[in-house]
C-alpha cells in the first residue's frame, strides 16, 4: 500500500526517490547530502587529478581589523581543515533471480539496493585532531572499498577507515600525514536557537578543480530534531539533530558545522528539499553525539550500543495540573524492562526524569537525541522527580543483546529458511528467519504471529538472517511501534507490536 506522503531515502548510489500519492503535488523530499557520482558535473567526469589544482590557503590572506567580524574569524580557522572525500566501490553482485522481488515492488514500492552500480562518489569530511583523525557522516563512506582525501593545501592521501557508528550516521578515519590543519571540538549541548553558524564542505565537487572548500553561513533552526529516511535497504531514524537554514548541497555530507569561535558543533548529513538542493532546511550530528561514537572507537574499535531499558513518554497538560507539575519539563516513565539495570537503580513507571547526564530534558525528543549517545558500559545519570522530590538514579548500560531483545519480543526459537522448509510449508523459497517458538504472553504472539511464520519485512527493512533483525532492534527506542511483514503457507500479513 503507499502511503499518502512523500519518502525521499538513500543508497548506495546516492539520491533515490520514493513517491507517494502527493509527489505530484508537493514533494517533501529527504535529501542525504553525501551524494555526487561522477556525472554530476557538466563538462565531464570527475578525475582525481581535480585535486592537485593549486594549493589553497587560507591563512595567507588578510583579513583587515574593520573586515573580521566573528564569522570571517570562525571560517579562516576551520577552512584549512576541511578535506574532500573520494570514495571507491568495488562493482556490487547482484542476487540471483529473486521471485520475492514483485512483491516488495508492489507492496513496499522500493527497488532492491543492490540494482545500483557506483564506481565513486564524493563527499566532505573535517580533520579533528593534530595526529590526522578525520571525522565524516558514515553514509559518506559506507560500502566503501578505498577512501581518498585531499586538503585544501594540494595534498592528496589515501585514508584508513577505523570505524564506524551507522545508527549514528558517523564514520571515524585516519590521514597518515604530518602537520595536518584541525578543528577544535566544541559542546553542542550549549547551543540555542539563533546562534550563528557556519557550514563548511565540497558541494557539487567543487574541490575537485579547486581545492577552495566552500563555506556558507546560517543560524540555528531547531534542536533535537528527528528525522526518518529510507536508504533502500529500510527506514532509518536519526535523532537529536541540528537544524540549520546555512545552505547544504549534495556533497556537503561529512563536512563541518561550526559555531562563531571556529568550534565543530556538528556533522552535516542531510536536507529536507523539494528540488534537490538547499532550501533552508539542512541538519547535522551534534558533535556531542560524535564525541561518544569517537571515543568507542578509538578504545574498542567499534561502536556497542547501550541498552537502557527505559519507556517514556511525553507529559501532557492535563497530567501535569493532576498531578501539580506546572512548570516541570521532563518525561514520564512508562515501561521499566525486568532485570534490566534501570530496574536495578529504581526506576519505576510514573516516575519524572527531568535530566540524562546533566542535560535538561523538555521532551522525549531531548530523551531520544542523549539516548543515541550512550554506548556499552557508559554511566548513566538520571534526575528524578517523585513525591516531590527529586534524586539521582544511576547505572552503567549494559550492550544491545540480540538474545535479550528476542526473548522481550516472545521468540524463543527461530533459524533461517531454508528450502526444504519452504517448499513443505508451500513458503517462498527465498532468504527469511522462521520462527519455531514463540511465547503465548510476548508481543508477537499476541500481535497474530504463530510458530513457522516467516519474517520478511521488520521496521522497513527486508529480513534475510539475523543480523538484518539485530541492525533494526539495535535501533529501536522503547515504546516505539514496530512493524512487521510475514509469510504463512504462501500469504503475506502485516502487524504491528510496541517495543
Amino acid at each position: 500500500m503507499k502511503r499518502p506522503f512523500m519518502i525521499l531515502f538513500r543508497n548506495r548510489s546516492g539520491i533515490v526517490l520514493k513517491k507517494g500519492i502527493w509527489a505530484l503535488v508537493a514533494a517533501l523530499v529527504l535529501l542525504l547530502a553525501g551524494f555526487l557520482a561522477g556525472k554530476a558535473i557538466r563538462g565531464g567526469g570527475w578525475s582525481r587529478e581535480g585535486f592537485f589544482a593549486p594549493a589553497y590557503s587560507p591563512s595567507a590572506q588578510t583579513v583587515s581589523a574593520e573586515r573580521a567580524g566573528a564569522l570571517a574569524v570562525a571560517a579562516q580557522s576551520v577552512l584549512p581543515a576541511v578535506v574532500s572525500i573520494e570514495t571507491e566501490y568495488e562493482p556490487l553482485q547482484r542476487r540471483s533471480n529473486d521471485a520475492f522481488e514483485n512483491f516488495f515492488r508492489d507492496f513496499l514500492g522500493e527497488r532492491r539496493s543492490d540494482e545500483y552500480n557506483r564506481k565513486h562518489s564524493v563527499g566532505s569530511g573535517v580533520v579533528i585532531s593534530p595526529d590526522g583523525l578525520v571525522l565524516t557522516a558514515e553514509h559518506v563512506v559506507e560500502g566503501a572499498s578505498s577512501i581518498f582525501a585531499a586538503l585544501p593545501d594540494g595534498r592528496y592521501f589515501q585514508l584508513k577507515l577505523l570505524g564506524d557508528d551507522p545508527l549514528n550516521d558517523v564514520a571515524l578515519l585516519k590521514i597518515d600525514g604530518e602537520s595536518i590543519p584541525y578543528v577544535a571540538l566544541g559542546d553542542s549541548d550549549i547551543l540555542v536557537q539563533g546562534e550563528w553558524l557556519i557550514a563548511a564542505g565540497n558541494p557539487f565537487g567543487l574541490m575537485a578543480g579547486d581545492p577552495q572548500p566552500t563555506i556558507t553561513a546560517g543560524i540555528v533552526s531547531a534542536l533535537m530534531r528527528t528525522i526518518q529516511i529510507d536508504d533502500g535497504q529500510g527506514k532509518k531514524a536519526y535523532h537529536g539533530l541540528i537544524q540549520t537554514d546555512a545552505s547544504i548541497n549534495p556533497g556537503n555530507s561529512g563536512g563541518p558545522l561550526v559555531n562563531a569561535r571556529g568550534e565543530l558543533v556538528g556533522i552535516n548529513n542531510a536536507i529536507f528539499s523539494t528540488s534537490g538542493g538547499s532550501q533552508g532546511i539542512g541538519f547535522a550530528i551534534p558533535v556531542n553525539t560524535c564525541k561518544s561514537s569517537i571515543e568507542s572507537i578509538l578504545k574498542n574499535g567499534e561502536v556497542k550500543r547501550g541498552w537502557l531499558g527505559v519507556g517514556v513518554t511525553d507529559m501532557d497538560e492535563g497530567m501535569k495540573q493532576k498531578y501539580r507539575l506546572e512548570g516541570v519539563q521532563g518525561v514520564i516513565v512508562t515501561k521499566v524492562f525486568p532485570q534490566s539495570a534501570a530496574e536495578k537503580a529504581g526506576l519505576l513507571p510514573g516516575q519524572i526524569i527531568t535530566s540524562f547526564n546533566g542535560i535538561s530534558l523538555k521532551n522525549t525528543r531531548w530523551w531520544n537525541g542523549i539516548s543515541m549517545r550512550v554506548t556499552a558500559g557508559q554511566e548513566v545519570v538520571l534526575s528524578v522527580r517523585e513525591g516531590g522530590k527529586t534524586q539521582e538514579r544511576s547505572f552503567h548500560a549494559p550492550a544491545f543483546l540480540l538474545d535479550s531483545a528476542l526473548k522481550n519480543m516472545g521468540i524463543q526459537n527461530m533459524k533461517p529458511l531454508t528450502y526444504e522448509f519452504a517448499i513443505r510449508h508451500n513458503i517462498r523459497p527465498e532468504k527469511g528467519l522462521v520462527l519455531l517458538a514463540l511465547n503465548e504472553k510476548g508481543n508477537l504472539y499476541q500481535a497474530g504471529l504463530r510458530k513457522n511464520d516467516v519474517l520478511r519485512v521488520v521496521g522497513g527493512r527486508k529480513i534475510y538472517e539475523e543480523a538484518d533483525l539485530e541492525v533494526v532492534l539495535s535501533r529501536l527506542l522503547p515504546g516505539e511501534e514496530l512493524e512487521l511483514i510475514a509469510e504463512r503457507r504462501g500469504y503475506y500479513f502485516k502487524t504491528q507490536i510496541r517495543w
